[in-house]
């Protein structure tokens, strides 16, 4: 059976495509579902459909940023866009990318079954297989976010600063480099200073992948949705979650989140086992885009750092509102430097500078 995902924020429209389409009758199955393009990359990876239906107006990421990174990832891929009748010119902006078909809201039987019709025929012809992969027994309390191939193609292409939703938003991870030295982030992303990674990069790299693969083998993909309705009765834990936050202009990959009924833990995980400001830095930002997505919640929200490959928490501190402020007073002023309103301030510190991977280039260097 060729499998299915469906990608909507309203759930009433999820579950009347899941209940409209007899599904078996046409040789799919219903994988999946999310109710944004966030939470879908959190697990397409793990779920890999061959048809996907997408709303063209979700929270976050849109369908048509979706779209394109879906399909370039993914060029099986066939994507069936879900649209109201007045937002048809905005899903023109689909053609050219790979979207196969539209369909309007709202959605009538006939239609979607036509649909769904065409784009099987045409993955019978193409030579995409059926997939009938036997269900592995898994944890009910992990879930997956994954960082697999479309997850490793964000890295890679969401590297730069980018404009969503009219604001230039940044990876949080540069508020670590901004800790340890400004300038550098100026050279790599301003300048284009392009040079090979440390031994300490390729090491994270690596470390995080042995990891993530680890936790897949007990773990189970879920919409972030329902893997938070379900923390709110009992711990889960997920790896991998993908977070954005358009009002602060910031995006990134949150090592590890425990959810419970009574609090959430955002860990990061690091090499040594020092809290920086830098890394603490990093952390509170995580926790900034974590609670802006999950919007209202009473629950106390702790920022943890651990050290790689241990349990070892060596730093935790309450999300409070001090801290809030704080972490977007340097979020406010990393985004100064973005929008080109001051100079990019280079460290002082002459070890740093020596270790640097752009020593040959700086021209503020401190030795």
């Amino acid at each position: 059976m060729y499998k299915v995902m469906i990608i909507d924020d309203e759930k009433s429209v999820r579950n009347l495509l899941k209940l409209t389409v007899d599904w078996k009758q046409l040789g799919l199955e219903v994988v999946g579902e999310a109710s944004s393009g966030i939470e879908a990359i959190n697990i397409i990876d793990e779920l890999r459909p061959d048809i996907a239906f997408v709303d063209i107006k979700m929270p976050f990421m849109d369908g048509i940023e979706f779209s394109k990174i879906a399909i370039r990832q993914y060029p099986h891929m066939k994507i069936i866009v879900l649209t109201a009748m007045n937002e048809f010119e905005y899903a023109r902006q689909c053609v050219g990318i790979g979207v196969c078909e539209y369909l309007t809201k709202p959605i009538v039987r006939a239609n979607v079954s036509e649909a769904l019709k065409k784009v099987t025929a045409d993955l019978d012809k193409s030579g995409i297989k059926n997939h009938d992969d036997e269900k592995e027994k898994k944890s009910d309390k992990m879930f997956y976010g994954g960082m697999g191939n479309i997850c490793d193609f964000i890295n890679e292409n969401y590297k730069m600063v980018r404009i969503i939703d009219e604001k230039a938003n940044f990876p949080i991870s540069w508020l670590n480099t901004q800790g340890y030295c400004e300038y550098s982030l100026y050279l790599e992303y301003c300048q284009g200073v392009s040079t090979a990674p440390t031994r300490e990069m390729v090491e994270g790299t690596h470390g995080h992948a042995v990891l993530e693969e680890k936790f897949k083998e007990t773990a189970q993909p879920s919409t972030f949705q329902d893997a938070f309705e379900l923390s709110k009765e009992e711990e889960i834990l997920s790896r991998e979650m993908f977070v954005i936050d358009t009002e602060d202009g910031i995006r990134g990959f949150i090592d590890e989140v425990r959810m419970g009924p009574d609090k959430i833990i955002i860990i990061d995980d690091k090499p040594g086992n020092r809290a920086y400001p830098s890394t603490i830095n990093q952390v509170r930002a995580y926790c900034l885009a974590f609670k802006n997505m999950i919007g209202d919640d009473n629950r106390t929200i702790i920022a943890a750092l651990r050290q790689r490959g241990t349990d070892n928490i060596f730093w935790s501190e309450e999300f409070n509102e001090s801290n809030e402020q704080n972490i977007k007073y340097t979020i406010n002023f990393l985004h100064r430097l973005i929008d080109d309103k001051r100079d990019p301030i280079p460290t002082k510190n002459p070890n740093k500078c020596r270790k640097c991977r752009f020593q040959s280039y700086c021209e503020e260097k401190a030795i």
